[in-house]
């Protein structure tokens, strides 16, 4: 009866080691599972870190310049003075000296202006006139010598006071609010004649400077 007993004891020991057995692996398969995890999250991680890629687009900026102005305003820019121009005519056989001299107070212009020709011009002049050109009988101070050149002054000058009116963007004078010339002002104190009739005050495209009395 000892016996039976014994060996009964001894089979349950078995069984109770072969069941403590079987839990141990369990219990490694679960640690493997959860470094496993944990692996995948690590790699994860690291992919989720990777910095993503960015395109930058260049801008590039142009900077225009802005023109300078060829006329300026007269109202703010002009100067009163006398200004002067010397210019050539009728294919360098005139020569002509004209100034316009501007008053603040009463908006008045005095306009002058000498001319000079050179002796065969003269002589067609005095052929028009139905007279005839001496040279002899002009004096040394009707005479002026430009670029080599002898001009006579035979005393058909003008010198006239006229009238001017000043907007914002041009200059204009008249003998007779009828009959108008044109000036801009320029830069460096110049008068640049625009429009004319019949050439008065000067060509156009003549500029005029301001000179000290």
């Amino acid at each position: 009866m000892k016996k039976v007993l014994v060996l009964l004891l001894a089979l349950l020991f078995t069984v109770c080691l072969a069941a403590c057995g079987t839990d141990n692996p369990s219990e490694d398969k679960s640690t493997t599972t959860g470094n496993s995890i944990q692996t995948t999250a690590s790699t994860n991680s690291k992919t989720e870190n990777i910095p993503a890629t960015t395109t930058t687009k260049e801008t590039t900026t142009t900077t225009t310049a802005k023109p300078v102005p060829v006329f300026q305003n007269p109202k703010t820019n002009f100067k009163f003075g006398k200004y002067v121009a010397k210019y050539f005519d009728n294919n360098k056989q005139s020569y002509h000296e004209s100034s316009l001299l501007f008053y603040k107070e009463f908006e008045g212009v005095e306009y002058h202006r000498e001319n000079f020709y050179t002796k065969e011009y003269c002589k067609k002049k005095y052929q028009d006139w139905g007279m005839e050109f001496d040279e002899q009988n002009f004096s040394g101070e009707s005479e002026i010598t430009v670029d080599g050149v002898t001009y006579y002054n035979i005393g058909d000058y003008e010198h006239l006071s006229e009238a001017y009116k000043m907007t914002d963007t041009e200059i204009k004078v008249t003998p007779d609010f009828e009959q108008w010339g044109t000036f801009h002002l320029g830069v460096n104190d110049r008068l640049i004649l625009d429009v004319t009739q019949n050439n008065r005050y000067a060509k156009d495209g003549t500029v005029f400077i301001l000179t000290e009395e």
